[in-house]
């Protein structure tokens, strides 16, 4: 259970890294094609509208901006930076952000740059979030798995313990003289075969003192006849 927990652990955190880096994309993505679409058609509204609606709707994103191959900002989500340099916005914190940066062109010419910046903090924290609900409901499953597996292990040990607390007893009595005593244990594993091979043995021992038994009333019988005979010559021998 342990080690099915760690596994299930560290196969969840690499999927959620997974899951934010396709999602960081797939962000990345949507943003080239509006932004081609806007400069094509000449819309700078559009491209405006659409960068500030990235970080309304990512809480993960800090910025984004397209800026062209002048290095003018043409969108931005700090509206203040917009038609600037990009020498003019401050550089961005590399340890705080993962920064995504990808050429927008055609087959024409190149029209400028996409970039956005995910907080490295608000990734953590949703992918640390993610991993504890995991790690509670791991618990769960390994609490109830433990309890099953020690269900199982006492009804195993039952299961093991009685055949062989029979054998034991069976023993005792066959050892008390108690040769008749069968031992009733229908299973077709190694301790049903022990059983058959104790009730072979016990029918063996109620055999053997069967014939002990007639033995003895037949070497009785043949001594009685001579002894009898010689107790009366002798007591006739003593009176005459």
């Amino acid at each position: 259970v342990f080690f099915t927990s760690v596994v299930l652990y560290f196969y969840e955190k690499k999927t959620l890294i997974a899951e934010s880096e396709e999602k960081m994309e797939l962000t990345m993505s949507h943003f080239i094609k509006i932004s081609k679409e806007a400069l094509i058609a000449g819309d700078d509204l559009l491209l405006l509208n659409y960068t500030n609606l990235i970080k309304k709707t990512n809480p993960a994103v800090e910025y984004a901006a397209f800026y062209d191959k002048t290095g003018t900002f043409i969108s931005h989500t700090e509206p203040t930076l917009i038609y600037k340099k990009t020498k003019s916005a401050p550089a961005p914190d590399e340890k705080q952000l993962f920064i995504k940066k990808q050429d927008v062109e055609t087959t024409r010419k190149k029209f400028g740059l996409c970039e956005i910046g995910f907080s490295k903090n608000y990734i953590s924290e949703t992918i640390s979030n993610s991993l504890n609900k995991t790690r509670n409901r791991i618990y769960l499953v390994g609490f109830f798995g433990m309890l099953l597996g020690l269900g199982g292990a006492i009804f195993l040990s039952h299961t093991l313990t009685e055949p062989i607390q029979k054998v034991v007893s069976g023993a005792r009595r066959i050892g008390e003289g108690e040769l008749s005593h069968h031992l009733e244990i229908n299973r077709k594993d190694e301790l049903g075969e022990l059983a058959f091979e104790f009730n072979k043995m016990a029918d063996k021992l109620k055999e053997l003192d069967d014939m002990k038994r007639d033995f003895v009333a037949s070497v009785t019988h043949e001594l009685r006849s001579p002894l009898a005979a010689v107790q009366t010559y002798v007591s006739l021998m003593i009176e005459k």
